[in-house]
């Protein structure tokens, strides 16, 4: 049996896209520039996560997280 877990941090996706423009593009920029990495992941970022933890055949017990550095920020 194993066990992982997924922790997303901020995540750039189209449901963002119900934002005008210009509120979306001014929080991300801001997001940005507070994350180590420079930029909030998307759903590829987060999905390429979950396919690592499936193919990685020994990992159990682990907590992926795919947040842009923020937890170390």
């Amino acid at each position: 049996m194993r066990v992982y877990a997924i922790s997303p941090g901020p995540v750039n996706t189209p449901s963002w896209r119900l934002m005008d423009d210009a509120s979306r593009t001014a929080m991300f920029a801001r997001l940005d520039g507070t994350l180590p990495v420079g930029f909030a992941a998307d759903e590829d970022d987060t999905a390429a996560g979950y396919l690592f933890a499936m193919q990685a055949r020994a990992l159990t017990g682990a907590v992926i997280d795919i947040d842009s550095g923020a937890l170390v920020a």
